[in-house]
């Protein structure tokens, strides 16, 4: 027998707000919500709520919504059709590209429409607010892990849907742990000297830069080291080099910035995130490495100390490490000290108290005069 799938008790509460907010007459939301916290189950789930649901919230018939669930990248939509058969079975629902031509080729016998849009903060895109115009949808949908853009366009949605965070998340045992190591500089040279002092205790890895140069000379000291390596770019076959990292045949990919989104490998253990000014990037490239795997009890995650946003400011850390001569110290409290400080705590709350001195104590502080200085 087929075991039903459940969703996650924040997943629940989301998707419980956004069909009161239907009901209520609002017309576009955003969930927003961590890298590797099921964004996919939740915007499915919400959907399969107003489908079944369509006679009381739309006034028609099931079969007669449809649902554009839309992406920039077709590995977004190849993932979102793969989790929606095997979990959520959604009806009804089309994987479009935001570059299609003419979406309504596959939609034009729907009565009503609902427009999800993945990673939603390119809702500020000429191709989006031409989406929006061949399909009028009575419904729209965003889903994003960062909901912010650089270049300040604001997102135009009526409500904005957030329950855990990072930190949360990681706590209820959703997202990995993690290190995080700080390096003196973040530059090729020291990014790869780095990860060959020590590659078992990076693993798989996932490298940001700035510039393509840099991941140019990044992947030539590896290279020469003998390291498995490859540089991925908007040009070249993204779902073949993920792919050879997923199966061992390439041990660390680098890149500027087109892996923050449609890259999900659970097993990748380490992100070098470069250094940014800003929290949506870095939240975006550090998310990569927080998904959940039998192999890595921690995730590391590699920063310099000049970065301005280091993720620690987002979720705690299970360690801290900062880079000093060419050895990782430990800039946090020891296990020692952390069992010590419980034991503490311990008996402060086990031990008896007599309050008789205390409140004598008290009376006698109470009626010594003052001394103003």
């Amino acid at each position: 027998m087929t075991k039903t799938f459940e969703h996650r008790p924040y997943q629940q509460r989301i998707m419980t707000k956004a069909d009161t907010n239907w009901r209520t007459g609002v017309k576009s939301q955003i969930i927003v919500s961590p890298t590797g916290s099921g964004k996919t189950v939740i915007g499915m789930g919400i959907l399969k709520n107003v489908i079944e649901n369509a006679n009381d919230i739309l006034g028609c018939e099931p079969n007669e919504v449809g649902v554009a669930w839309m992406a920039m990248r077709r590995n977004l939509l190849k993932q979102a059709e793969i989790e929606n058969n095997l979990l959520i079975k959604c009806p009804n629902v089309h994987y479009l590209s935001m570059f299609d031509k003419d979406p309504m080729d596959q939609l034009s016998g729907y009565k009503k429409l609902i427009l999800m849009l993945d990673e939603a903060h390119h809702d500020g895109a000429d191709s989006a607010h031409s989406i929006h115009n061949k399909l009028n949808p009575i419904y729209y949908i965003g889903l994003s892990a960062t909901p912010i853009r650089t270049d300040r366009v604001k997102l135009c949605f009526e409500v904005t849907l957030q329950d855990a965070g990072y930190h949360n998340l990681i706590q209820d045992g959703y997202l990995s742990q993690f290190d995080q190591f700080m390096l003196n500089e973040f530059t090729p040279s020291a990014v790869a000297q780095a990860y060959l002092a020590d590659v078992q205790k990076w693993g798989k890895s996932l490298m940001f830069f700035l510039t393509y140069q840099e991941c140019l000379d990044c992947a030539a000291i590896l290279r020469n080291a003998g390291v498995r390596c490859d540089v991925v770019t908007g040009s070249t076959d993204r779902n073949a080099q993920i792919d050879a990292l997923e199966d061992g045949t390439v041990d660390v990919l680098i890149n500027m910035f087109v892996l923050t989104e449609g890259f999900d490998c659970p097993d990748l253990r380490t992100v070098w995130v470069r250094d940014s000014a800003n929290k949506g990037p870095t939240m975006q490239m550090a998310g990569r490495v927080l998904r959940k795997h039998h192999t890595k009890p921690f995730a590391n995650i590699v920063q310099s100390i000049k970065t301005s946003f280091p993720f620690a400011r987002v979720a705690k850390p299970h360690h801290q490490y900062v880079q000093q001569d060419g050895v990782w110290r430990s800039i946090g409290a020891s296990e020692m000290v952390r069992m010590m400080s419980n034991m503490m705590i311990q008996r402060v709350i086990k031990a008896e108290v007599d309050y008789d001195s205390l409140n004598y104590i008290k009376s006698k502080m109470q009626t010594r005069p003052r001394r103003w200085r």
